[in-house]
């Protein structure tokens, strides 16, 4: 679990340093024509920039606590998988990988850096980054395995 958790703070912390130094804050470099582009934004908000506003001055406090709370709770939460599923066991390290690298942001920045930007015509995706595709991802991978997963084996031991 540590190696991913590593590992996914690693790969987020370097990508947005380079951000910060390679696009102007509320810059933005085309990668590909109409669809992705490489923005250096700053979200005090959630996720898709909710609450994403300067006049409610609590807001950054308030997520920071909630992240460390979060994390604390994944803690407690892998502790009772640990070794019994490989793929619940990576999934939770991606999702405290994700919620670490956010929260470093959060401190250093009062803010998390967003820099991914993908667009299709005129539908637009909110600007996003590693730490939040980690998250992501390991939700996913959680959803097949806790829900998914049991119907299979509970199929399979009724039939077996």
């Amino acid at each position: 679990m540590l190696p991913v958790i590593l590992i996914t703070v690693f790969v987020d912390q370097v990508s947005k340093t380079a951000i910060r130094h390679l696009v102007a804050h509320h810059g933005s470099i085309v990668m590909i024509d109409g669809f992705f582009n490489l923005v250096y934004v700053k979200n005090k908000g959630m996720a898709f920039g909710i609450m994403n506003r300067q006049d409610i001055v609590p807001i950054p406090y308030l997520l920071t606590g909630i992240t460390i709370f979060a994390i604390m709770l994944l803690m407690l939460w892998y502790l009772s998988f640990r070794q019994k599923n490989r793929w619940i066991n990576i999934a939770v390290a991606m999702i405290m990988g994700g919620a670490i690298g956010n929260l470093i942001d959060r401190i250093r920045f009062s803010g998390v850096i967003d820099f991914l930007d993908c667009h299709i015509g005129s539908w637009h995706w909110p600007a996003f980054n590693v730490a939040d595709s980690a998250i992501t991802i390991g939700v996913i991978i959680l959803f097949f395995n806790l829900f998914l997963g049991q119907t299979t084996s509970s199929t399979k031991q009724q039939t077996g």
